[in-house]
């Protein structure tokens, strides 16, 4: 049996509201991937054609990132693994060349403001950015590196994930 989750019910049904939001058949990065159960979401309720996941996988790293990898061994022929930093993981990937990037490492305000930098210029016109933990009590510079970047997300899901449609429309 695969361990090392961290999501309730309710964060899975707010995450699955979110990826019904997805075009089907795209390309996408998830930025802190801890052990793979959000990245199997997306596999398991819409089309992902390509996955890249970053994350240092530090840490609990003995416990979640074998746990990562056994989850995903059905999707393997369709997923990028980069265990490196953010930002040298974005350095790997051409501009507009993502669907839809889904940050959920870092949750302070700094690393989650260069999450976004970093990333942005990887999506496409026309796509999408989200995150988890949008939560103005627990993790307000997340919040903060958000709204300022996007005047607010587009929606806010029951499992504090975030997400912005136009990608254009900058604060």
């Amino acid at each position: 049996m695969i361990k090392a989750t961290r999501q309730s019910a309710r964060q899975r049904k707010g995450l699955a509201l979110l990826i019904q939001h997805l075009p089907r058949g795209i390309r996408m990065a998830e930025v802190g991937c801890y052990s793979g159960e959000s990245a199997e979401m997306f596999f398991q309720i819409g089309q992902i054609d390509n996955f890249i996941a970053c994350d240092i996988w530090t840490g609990d790293a003995e416990i979640c990132e074998p746990v990562f990898d056994a989850r995903l061994v059905p999707y393997s022929d369709r997923i990028r693994k980069l265990k490196m930093a953010s930002a040298e993981g974005a350095d790997l990937i051409p501009d507009q060349s993502l669907d839809f990037v889904y940050i959920d490492a870092a949750h302070d305000y700094r690393n989650v403001a260069i999450d976004i930098d970093t990333w942005l210029p990887k999506v496409k016109p026309g796509g999408m950015i989200g995150g988890h933990d949008y939560n103005h009590k627990k993790y307000p510079g997340l919040v903060q590196a958000v709204n300022e970047r996007f005047i607010s997300p587009d929606f806010i899901f029951p499992d504090s994930s975030w997400l912005v449609f136009d990608i254009t429309r900058r604060a």
